[in-house]
């Protein structure tokens, strides 16, 4: 037994060995040995897991993306393996399959991912029909803003409300943002429909402006629909192969929620009124948003257009940079001390480990893994998020209001952000207004409203109040003054016709549903800034396919150094005359100018915060009078 003071030995972990390898993980030993005949054998029999994660963190099929071996990866993605996995590092299934740079891999994956997100979305019928039609009818309206703290850029942002209906199994939901096209918004007026029934349920998807309906019958029991439905172009194929692979998510490992005070932290708990309820605000510490960039599977000139390495010159190393709380990393194994060591840096398994030594990391040094070398960018950047919680609420966030943002989350990354963040232990109440980060420079803010069309009328919808006095009535003799404090019940009804398609709008036959909308993360941000460059610089109408190209191309730190600029012009900040010719001075201007611009930024900032000084101390002193006056009057 040990005691205080004298050394205690620990025995090492216990290695993995062969015989162990095959018989706790039987699908990841086949796809080492590239068996793809046994990995069939082995799924037929379905007498083991075959999403479980080895010592590293993958999936039997993440194991086969990362090391290349296409029979395998055919092999478990026709046994019905996740193809929408994600590993232990954030990456799914897909974005690895387009590291390796195989344009075969990456087209079964993705085929066979599209096939399975659909399915899902049949599986998750018969338990969204059961939430709905266990859930009381509603209709609100969810206000989304995007912001940023780049001031112009906030203002170019967007905002939509989406209104939202919910009778019995049917949900409507009506927007107006539907993404953007070339160098605009892409603004319209559609409504999305489901109704739910018993096998099933149906799709509906109104195009108001062009008065055009599409329609989708989801049937459960639909044994016609196969993998060959989801095939993939060659166009989008090439699209994925020539693009970085980003992905940014929030980190809320270390997320705490406390009570906003006022006055700077001096005051009480902070309360505000939205909506007419009272509301209590929190506010979320330990949220950060980490953003990582891939690029090891371009060709040499698109990884110059790309330019994710480099920092850019006045931001690296400056306060600006440390006072946004952002913090980049970037991994470059070719550029690395221990590159000497690498057998075949193209292969994928460049250190040529062996089975014993993927399966015991302790076995390997540091860092040291399988699949392709990552050439990679990590920026991370600190938040807080606002919650203001009301409690009691009208709304049921568990049973009405969370069913439709799942619902929402299928197709839509900023729901998915929203549906996971809900998930976290969040103070009592319902969530009338949330503010999270998105991407590192773009927040979302969203406030729930009308609830029941009680604010502003909504056509088809009804909100029913009951007097006290029938309430009382029915639920039999109440002790006198219970009825003087009990609060007006309501309820909402919603008219049938506001789940079909107006008359006289035209059915899109098969083949004829408009183009999904792109589904990166960090679009809104990149129009923001091309937007705001082609409306605040000397930019002609004619000039905006360069300026997009332009934007396309550009790095994102220094797209953000241009937009910092672009804001200071608007603010009447000069940047000082030149005398070289205007097609000489742009790049120039770009590089020695920049650490001065940054530095008047930071004049800015330093002012706004002498500004809240002044006026903390203003408080302090009004605090202190009014404590010596009530000191002087007892």
């Amino acid at each position: 037994m040990a005691t205080v003071g004298k050394d205690v030995l620990v025995a090492p972990p216990s290695q993995i060995t062969c015989d162990q390898i095959l018989s706790e993980y039987p699908f990841h030993w086949f796809v080492w040995n590239k068996d793809a005949s046994s990995i069939e054998e082995e799924l037929a029999l379905a007498r083991n897991d075959k999403e479980k994660t080895d010592t590293r963190g993958r999936t039997a099929i993440h194991l086969a993306v990362s090391l290349g071996y296409v029979d395998c990866v055919k092999a478990l993605l026709h046994g019905g393996c996740d193809a929408n996995a994600i590993n232990k590092d954030g990456w799914n299934v897909l974005q690895e399959a387009i590291s390796t740079g195989n344009p075969e891999i990456t087209s079964l994956v993705l085929q066979h991912r599209d096939f399975q997100r659909g399915n899902q979305r049949l599986a998750g019928i018969p338990e969204l029909l059961e939430d709905l039609k266990a859930a009381p009818d509603f209709y609100v309206e969810m206000k989304w803003e995007f912001t940023s703290w780049v001031p112009f850029m906030s203002r170019m942002c967007p905002s939509d409300t989406y209104k939202i209906y919910k009778s019995g199994a049917a949900v409507r939901v009506d927007t107006t943002l539907l993404g953007f096209d070339q160098n605009d918004w892409q603004r319209g007026n559609r409504t999305y429909v489901f109704k739910g029934e018993e096998n099933g349920g149906v799709f509906l998807e109104i195009d108001h402006d062009r008065g055009r309906v599409w329609k989708e019958t989801l049937s459960i029991r639909d044994d016609v629909r196969d993998v060959s439905s989801t095939k993939v172009s060659e166009d989008v194929l090439n699209q994925r192969m020539s693009a970085p692979i980003v992905t940014t998510y929030l980190d809320t490992d270390n997320i705490a929620f406390t009570r906003h005070k006022t006055m700077w932290g001096w005051g009480g708990d902070k309360t505000e009124t939205i909506d007419n309820l009272e509301c209590k605000v929190y506010t979320g510490s330990g949220v950060e948003v980490v953003t990582k960039t891939r690029v090891e599977h371009l060709a040499e000139d698109d990884k110059k257009n790309v330019e994710t390495f480099p920092v850019p010159q006045g931001i690296a190393g400056s306060g600006l940079h440390t006072l946004l709380g952002i913090e980049d990393e970037t991994t470059n194994p070719l550029e690395d001390e221990d590159k000497q060591d690498l057998v075949d840096p193209t292969s994928t398994n460049p250190y040529r480990m062996t089975v014993e030594e993927y399966f015991n990391p302790s076995l390997s040094k540091q860092g040291r893994d399988i699949g392709r070398l990552k050439e990679m960018s990590t920026k991370r950047q600190k938040f807080r998020a606002t919650i203001s919680m009301a409690d009691p609420h009208p709304l049921s966030l568990q049973q009405q209001v969370l069913p439709i943002i799942k619902l929402l989350a299928i197709s839509n990354a900023h729901f998915a952000k929203l549906r996971d963040f809900i998930a976290l232990h969040l103070p009592a109440g319902f969530p009338v207004k949330i503010e999270i980060p998105l991407f590192h420079v773009l927040n979302a803010k969203i406030t729930f409203g009308n609830i029941d069309s009680r604010d502003k009328t909504v056509t088809g919808v009804h909100c029913l109040y009951v007097p006290p006095d029938a309430a009382s009535n029915e639920g039999g003799k109440e002790e006198e003054g219970e009825t003087a404090s009990r609060p007006v019940i309501q309820s909402c009804t919603i008219d049938s016709q506001c789940f079909e398609a107006p008359s006289g709008y035209r059915l899109l036959r098969a083949g004829e549903h408009p183009v999904p909308v792109r589904d990166e993360e960090d679009e809104l941000l990149q129009l923001a800034i091309q937007q705001s460059l082609l409306e605040y610089s000397n930019v002609s109408p004619g000039d905006k396919a360069a300026v997009k190209s332009l934007v396309d191309n550009e790095d994102e730190d220094k797209m953000l150094q241009r937009a910092i600029r672009e804001s200071m012009k608007e603010c009447g900040i000069a940047e000082g005359p030149s005398n070289t010719p205007p097609s000489e001075n742009n790049q120039e201007n770009d590089d020695n100018n920049a650490e001065d611009q940054l530095k008047l930024v930071m004049a800015l900032s330093q002012q706004q915060l002498a500004e809240d000084e002044r006026r903390r101390r203003q408080e302090e002193e009004e605090l202190q009078r009014v404590l010596e006056l009530s000191m002087t009057e007892k």
